[in-house]
């Protein structure tokens, strides 16, 4: 009578007041957990290598690993100070931006890189190269070129200012009064820079700024590798696009403390 008794109570009690319905939950309840961090995890990481620090992660899940000869040439001449650049000479935070002067995306990307430049001072260097993308912008290899003339007057960032401050004003086909406008609110040599306009060096010397990428042909090159502007290299790594100044604020900081 009373094991008959017991086993009608132990009926009528909710499964989950049972043992084995308290097991089930508690399992439910890690693998909840578990699905949540990995999701978590896999968030953060995404997050990571869009901002360029894919490399970064390798590194730390499988360990160094020995630097290609190739990339370090590559990564060497990205970054060559034989362009125009802002900062410390020496920083060991090195941002290399590619550019076209016709790009709205550089234009609004201009303002941003600056503050975050003169904000960390003499901690890093922006490295100014020329990407002009004829086919998206007519004209865009023109203004490279004017901007080129001028950095061989030592008046890049007068010229640079100028060029996307009157972005859209600046069409495919000059005219004389445009190109003298240039010349004099830059305060250029109006001679010297016709001159120079007109070289084929100068020429050559846009097309140089990214033939880096078109010399080596080794499979992992492609992280150099472009397809348009605005793109930055932070210390070697990619960062293509429109980057918002909170992302680049995270970027340097974590990169200088590093």
């Amino acid at each position: 009578m009373y094991l008959m008794e017991n086993f009608q109570f132990l009926a009528k009690k909710s499964w989950y007041k049972q043992w084995w319905g308290i097991i089930i939950i508690a399992v439910i309840c890690f693998l909840a957990a578990f699905v949540i961090a990995v999701g978590l995890m896999s968030w953060h990481y995404q997050k990571l290598i869009k901002q360029g620090y894919g490399e970064d992660l390798k590194k730390s899940i499988y360990g160094e690993r020995q630097i290609d000869p190739k990339i370090a040439t590559a990564r060497e001449e990205l970054e060559k100070i034989d362009r125009p650049f802002l900062g410390n000479p020496e920083a060991s935070l090195v941002i290399v931006e590619f550019v076209d002067f016709k790009c709205p995306v550089c234009k609004e990307q201009d303002p941003i890189i600056r503050k975050i430049i003169n904000k960390y001072g003499q901690q890093t260097k922006l490295i100014i190269r020329n990407f002009p993308i004829e086919s998206a912008h007519p004209g865009a290899s023109k203004l490279a070129e004017m901007a080129y003339c001028a950095h061989e007057q030592g008046l890049y960032w007068p010229a640079h200012d100028y060029l996307f401050t009157n972005q859209e004003k600046l069409t495919q086909n000059l005219t004389a009064e445009d190109i003298n406008s240039f010349v004099g609110d830059v305060g250029l040599d109006g001679k010297k820079f016709n001159i120079c306009l007109v070289s084929d060096k100068t020429k050559t010397e846009i097309k140089r700024d990214n033939a880096v990428f078109y010399k080596y042909t080794i499979s992992d090159t492609s992280k150099y590798t472009i397809s348009g502007t605005p793109t930055f290299f932070i210390n070697g790594n990619k960062l293509p696009g429109n980057v918002p100044l909170s992302t680049w604020e995270d970027i340097v900081s974590s990169a200088l403390s590093s």
